[in-house]
């Protein structure tokens, strides 16, 4: 892949798909620039016959050369674009570490599945709904934080940062936002959280223009 600091981007997305933020987290990391073009359902249908892979996420690269490249699946995007920049980790075990991460981040994916499609049952329940998923998270974010105390370093799987880095953050602030006390219980998830805001200035800037949907 050709240098994407060169190039015009265009990000498409639907408006609440939790897998676009671990790509704009990437990319607000390595500053570079981009379109953000996020997209309703209601306009799913038109948008669709402009987006050639017929889905999202989805990258549109124009490079100045004239080529025009597509990349949609988020994990696709996000370890392609790991193995670019050098995120994924720079040995064995720091990938390993990095996909522990990972997994555990998609894990929780299908508990928060669950709860969209029936959130709608719950009218009338909804403040005890929403408790019992933030509760069905806690294992894994006791899994999380003793990942962290054994990892090699003060970022999520090594002592530099990588792609499991914006995975986790983008979960642990989506909970904050519907839970701001929630990682009390974990001193290793709350270091590791201060210390890549401090450390990346450019992540940190972006997470404070964040919006998030609340639960």
């Amino acid at each position: 892949m050709a240098n994407l600091e060169q190039a015009q981007i265009t990000f498409y997305h639907m408006t609440r798909c939790p897998d676009s933020g671990p790509i704009k987290l990437l990319l607000a990391h390595k500053d570079i620039k981009y379109t953000d073009a996020p997209i309703k359902h209601s306009e799913w249908p038109l948008k669709r016959e402009e987006i050639i892979t017929s889905r999202v996420p989805a990258l549109r690269i124009q490079y100045p050369d004239g080529r025009l490249q597509w990349m949609t699946e988020s994990k696709a995007i996000l370890r392609c674009l790991g193995m670019q920049y050098g995120l994924l980790g720079r040995n064995d075990m720091e990938m390993y570490h990095c996909d522990r991460i990972i997994g555990k981040i998609i894990e929780s994916d299908r508990l928060l599945k669950v709860f969209y499609k029936n959130r709608k049952f719950h009218d009338n329940d909804i403040k005890e709904y929403k408790e019992n998923v933030i509760s069905g998270i806690t294992h894994i974010l006791e899994s999380i934080d003793r990942m962290l105390k054994d990892a090699p370093g003060e970022y999520a799987a090594a002592d530099i940062i990588t792609i499991a880095d914006f995975y986790l953050l983008d979960f642990i602030d989506f909970l904050r936002a519907n839970k701001p006390d929630c990682l009390k219980p974990y001193p290793y998830i709350e270091r590791w959280r201060k210390h890549l805001m401090q450390t990346d200035q450019l992540v940190a800037k972006f997470v404070v223009s964040r919006s998030w949907e609340i639960l």
